[in-house]
């Protein structure tokens, strides 16, 4: 199969310079996911709006049964990545400037980037952010405690192992490199990891029923807060 995240990137830029001059920041490209075919090439990711019609850029493709999406963050959520705020710290971290309207926003994506590194090298601003993704994910078990569908508890219990897992990283002054994917070999990765947490986060994923899910959920989280205590 041909490349194509080459191609990709030629017709998005080439609809930015020619729809959208004024109306994008930056288009941002990102090694960590692209198919084997494009080797060592770069996919595009994400783009900046500069003005709401810059929304408009996004876009998602299925070609050769494969899915590539082109989608939207603004500038203020690319800020919030910068203070570990939510999962996708790998977008910015490791994303490549594809596109930039003029060298000042290309400038200013470029000082997120460091202002990032500078967050991550900081042991107490990581010990803080871990404290505040341990805090949201006892937040979320109080109400999936509640919870009787299946459907519902699993998702509870979904996002409240993401924030462990981001606790974790944050604390070890890094962050998920592949997103919410490959979870289990990154936290292998790590040099300080709760005991048992990677066995406990396997069964979370296998159980099956509401009151298995509920206690394992609770079994890592408090096994995350004595880790940190």
């Amino acid at each position: 199969m041909k490349y194509l995240s080459r191609p990709l990137i030629d017709w998005a830029i080439h609809e930015i310079e020619t729809k959208y001059p004024e109306d994008i920041s930056i288009l941002v490209g990102h090694k960590g996911w692209r198919i084997p075919e494009d080797g060592e090439e770069v996919a595009f990711n994400f783009f900046i709006p500069a003005t709401d019609k810059g929304y408009s850029l996004a876009q998602t493709f299925i070609i050769n049964e494969i899915g590539y999406d082109l989608f939207p963050m603004s500038w203020e959520r690319v800020e919030g990545l910068a203070e570990v705020n939510e999962s996708l710290t790998t977008c910015l971290a490791d994303g490549i400037i594809l596109y930039a309207r003029n060298e000042k926003d290309k400038a200013r994506f470029i000082q997120l980037q460091q202002a990032l590194k500078d967050h991550l090298a900081d042991h107490s601003f990581t010990f803080n952010k871990a404290l505040e993704k341990i805090n949201s994910a006892m937040e979320l078990y109080k109400t999936m405690a509640f919870e009787e569908s299946l459907c519902h508890v699993r998702k509870g219990a979904g996002f409240i192992s993401q924030y462990l897992v981001e606790a974790i990283a944050t604390s070890n002054g890094t962050y998920m490199k592949n997103g919410p994917q490959d979870i289990i070999s990154t936290l292998k990765d790590f040099k300080q990891v709760p005991v048992h947490f990677i066995g406990l986060y396997e069964q979370l994923i296998k159980a099956e029923q509401v009151e298995v899910i509920k206690t394992l959920s609770y079994e890592l989280i408090k096994m995350t807060r004595d880790f940190f205590s």
